[in-house]
């Protein structure tokens, strides 16, 4: 507006030489500051457009220029035009569409563009069209230290890739081909090699290419760094493992760590900053002690209710050890000021609102360079989907639930309800939603809700909870939600709730801790162990003779017999499967999460092995992931599961050099 107030344009023919310089000259009088310098009519403009002769000399000029009140005079002469005598042919008509109109474009851009600096804002860049980036659980792409190229997943058919993308010009290439890729590569120090997963390896390679090195075993890359001194750092699993790995030398260390998803080592310590996963809070662990953990608080004024003076997000990075950046649980990406010895923040501020986060993990598509530049990729908070149901055919049909951040849910033994946790604005939130109707009702608010379970009669709830996300020791209580009352704490233990035996007796899943039963009819319930080794997501079959769970990798299932629970059967194959859910007394689904491809296995005990190779049921490239078991058996044999709002992969990179300075400024003036 300033310009179009004070300054002369540019000539049109200055940006497009080959307008006729009638055409020039009709523009620039159309758009003179003063009503009574443009034409009278929509006639007089069209004549001036016919005539090869026609000049206009602006005050102070040489030559035809483009006016400054372009947009008006334009506008005002187009719109009279549309209104005159339908005597003007279609020679005009095309004139004023084609001629006039693109010489304004021109000249208006040319005359309101930025001036030149040493380099964009922000830009974008563009991916090949058959090689998208693949977005799922975690983060898919690492920029270089140099900050001049990055290295991303890509969907390649039914397989995953990974690709080189510089930052400075247009050059594209694979690097190699990684089926069952997990986790974002890790490029080393010198910006030679990359460290990536591929299916249960993790494996280096030159990105210029050559031959790939399996350095060692993982089940999932959660997050890691390549150190300066050549070490690699990374959570595996489910965030229950940091590993230590000389890649020329094999692992150094593997430490048990509190479930730490999407962590960044803060400078000089031993310790993980990081949020995601069941609970979306700012967490701080120290890997070489257990029994550290503490919250992220804010020291903003005015907040005397602890719940509220958490910090709630996923994927904490630090920057400069006085900033911290995360994903907030709206979903937008925010900065606040950080303190390395209190581990309390400042005000937070919203910088910017469409950074693409996966479900679950919670991760952000973003990296930030040493230089301040940041690289993300638009797109939508996957934590918040519709919850749909796949019936016995494979037939998707949405149910008439709100779009919302579910976490862990379970469908009652008559299918006519559902259990389910919700990300709240102060917290988490147990809701029992009507599937027929979608009435919903809001049973607690916890500051961490676990899997609800269904009693078998369908009218009790046993789950776990904690009043802090940092709590050692939650309560499992259990209660009816059509009760006035609250529900009863039946034991302390730290786990989710797997499957009932009947009802007193359930099956927990305490994850790398194995699994325990639980025993209802004592008072405090007994705890057994039943399992040394992990029991993620146990599920039993409707007659109560087959087990299945995921193991340690939690890329595979086994099914044992139950309850003698004497033989192990692997199930899968060829099929990373994953959350065995029982649809009858004979046939359990799993999915695999890397085709995003649900399968259905036959159990006959008769056979050696005793069950079927996994047949295709259903696809859904929409499929998003939740805490816990991340689909529900329903009784009439389909599945139920979250479906996300948008598709797995993205078509470019948004880069915007000096982000961090501007940042950096932001949260000082919100700090004052």
């Amino acid at each position: 507006m300033a310009k179009i107030l004070t300054e002369e344009p540019r000539a049109v023919t200055e940006l497009r030489r080959s307008v006729p310089a009638h055409v020039a000259a009709t523009v620039s009088r159309s758009l003179e500051r003063l009503p009574a310098d443009r034409f009278a009519t929509a006639d007089d403009f069209v004549a001036a457009l016919d005539d090869a002769a026609f000049t206009h000399v602006t005050v102070g000029a040489a030559s035809a220029r483009v006016g400054a009140g372009g947009a008006v005079g334009v506008a005002g002469a187009v719109a009279a035009a549309g209104s005159a005598g339908h005597g003007r042919g279609i020679r005009t008509a095309r004139l004023l569409a084609g001629t006039t109109v693109a010489a304004l474009v021109l000249a208006l851009w040319g005359w309101l563009r930025p001036a030149p600096s040493g380099g964009p804002l922000i830009y974008d860049v563009a991916l090949p069209a058959d090689r998208p980036i693949y977005v799922k659980e975690t983060r898919s792409f690492s920029v270089s230290p140099t900050g001049d190229f990055l290295v991303y997943r890509a969907r390649a058919d039914t397989s995953t890739e990974y690709w080189y993308r510089s930052l400075v010009n247009d050059e594209t290439r694979r690097i190699v081909e990684a089926p069952g890729a997990v986790g974002a590569p890790i490029i080393s120090p010198d910006g030679a090699r990359v460290a990536y997963g591929s299916e249960s390896e993790l494996r280096t390679m030159p990105i210029a290419g050559g031959p790939s090195t399996t350095i060692g075993e993982m089940a999932t890359l959660r997050g890691g760094a390549w150190l300066p001194e050549g070490e690699l750092v990374f959570i595996d699993g489910d965030g229950e493992l940091r590993r230590r790995l000389d890649p020329g030398g094999g692992e150094l260390s593997a430490t048990q760590i509190w479930p730490c998803i999407s962590g960044t080592l803060l400078p000089d310590t031993d310790r993980l900053l990081f949020g995601g996963g069941a609970t979306k809070y700012g967490h701080v662990i120290d890997a070489s002690d257990l029994e550290f953990n503490q919250l992220l608080r804010t020291t903003e004024s005015e907040l005397t209710d602890p719940s509220r003076a958490l910090v709630r997000g996923s994927d904490f990075r630090v920057i400069d050890q006085e900033y911290v950046v995360f994903i907030s649980s709206e979903g937008d990406l925010r900065a606040a000021s950080f303190d390395l010895e209190s581990l309390t923040t400042g005000r937070s501020i919203t910088l910017l609102p469409d950074v693409w986060t996966t479900s679950y993990a919670g991760q952000g598509q973003y990296d930030i360079t040493p230089d301040g530049t940041l690289v993300y990729v638009p797109g939508p908070y996957a934590n918040v989907g519709q919850l749909v149901k796949a019936d016995a055919d494979g037939v998707i049909r949405e149910l008439p639930l709100p779009t919302a951040a579910y976490l862990p849910f379970d469908v009652s033994p008559d299918g006519r309800r559902l259990a389910a946790a919700v990300e709240g604005v102060t917290g988490q939130e147990l809701r029992i939603y009507d599937l027929e109707t979608g009435r919903e009702q809001t049973w607690f608010t916890s500051m961490h809700i676990g899997h609800p379970r269904w009693s078998p009669t369908g009218d009790e709830i046993l789950v776990s909870v904690a009043s802090l996300a940092d709590t050692p020791v939650h309560s499992m209580v259990f209660g009816s939600p059509d009760a006035s009352s609250p529900p009863d704490t039946v034991a302390r233990v730290r786990a989710d709730v797997g499957v009932f035996l009947a009802d007193s007796l359930v099956i927990l899943d305490v994850s790398q801790g194995g699994g325990v039963r639980l025993d209802l009819r004592t008072c405090p319930a007994t705890i057994d162990t039943i399992s040394e080794g992990a029991m993620f997501a146990p599920d039993l079959s409707p007659d109560g003779r087959w087990l299945t769970y995921s193991g340690v990798d939690q890329i595979s299932v086994e099914l044992q017999p139950f309850p003698s629970r004497d033989l192990v059967y692997t199930v899968g194959g060829d099929v990373f499967g994953n959350d065995a859910q029982w649809l009858s007394a004979n046939q359990f689904a799993l999915y695999d999460y890397a085709s995003m491809v649900w399968y259905r296995v036959r159990v006959d005990a008769t056979r050696d092995p005793p069950f079927s190779e996994p047949e295709f049921w259903f696809r859904d490239e929409f499929f998003s992931d939740t805490p816990g078991a991340s689909h529900v058996a329903t009784p009439d044999g389909g599945v139920i599961y979250m479906r996300a709002s948008a598709p797995s992969t993205a078509s470019f990179f948004r880069v915007s050099p000096g982000w961090v300075d501007q940042m950096k400024a932001a949260v000082d003036e919100a700090g004052r």
